[in-house]
């Protein structure tokens, strides 16, 4: 009886103290297509455009696909899109932009110093965040923040811009899950 409830407590203390095991990728929660609409602040002036992003797992990481069209005030509209692709790292929750090719044919960043932005992605809670740094011509930096939040049925959109620690722009708004 004894050996028994020792066997017990050792396996029960055992237990306690191993941490929990991941469950599932992280970015799971997020994979999915969304769409919605955005209200931007500039200025004093209020601009609104539809939002259209993707988020695709893929072996080594992730993928995100995105879509903004803003109307203009003579009825013309701007479309941009991106994608840019991320690879997991050794930190779990952090990622690292792919988006062109080495000499091997291998996926890594682009070179800030030739005017390209710096990508890089993570995950905090629910909060999936991309992050772009620019070296201006003159040696600073405008730092783009884009933070995607799981709420229910989608997610809470915000997006900064920010140029020597200056706010330039931000943008808020919701996309809901596709299904």
């Amino acid at each position: 009886m004894r050996i028994a409830l020792a066997a017990l407590t050792i396996c029960a203390t055992t237990l306690a103290l191993t941490p929990p095991a991941i469950a599932g990728d992280p970015i799971d929660p997020f994979v999915g297509k969304y769409k919605g609409k955005a209200t931007s602040k500039l200025d004093g002036k209020l601009t609104d455009r539809d939002l259209n992003f993707e988020i695709k797992k893929h072996s080594g990481g992730f993928s995100v696909r995105w879509v903004t069209v803003i109307p203009r005030g003579n009825g013309t509209t701007k479309r941009t899109s991106y994608r840019i692709r991320f690879d997991k790292t050794r930190k779990i929750m952090l990622f690292s932009a792919a988006m062109r090719r080495n000499a091997f044919g291998a996926p890594v960043p682009l070179d800030p110093l030739k005017g390209d932005p710096y990508m890089w992605a993570s995950i905090q809670g629910k909060t999936l965040g991309i992050y772009g740094v620019h070296v201006t011509s003159n040696g600073g930096y405008e730092l783009q923040v884009y933070e995607r939040t799981l709420t229910t049925g989608g997610m809470k959109l915000m997006f900064k811009r920010i140029r020597n620690g200056k706010p330039l722009k931000e943008i808020s708004g919701f996309a809901k899950r596709e299904k």
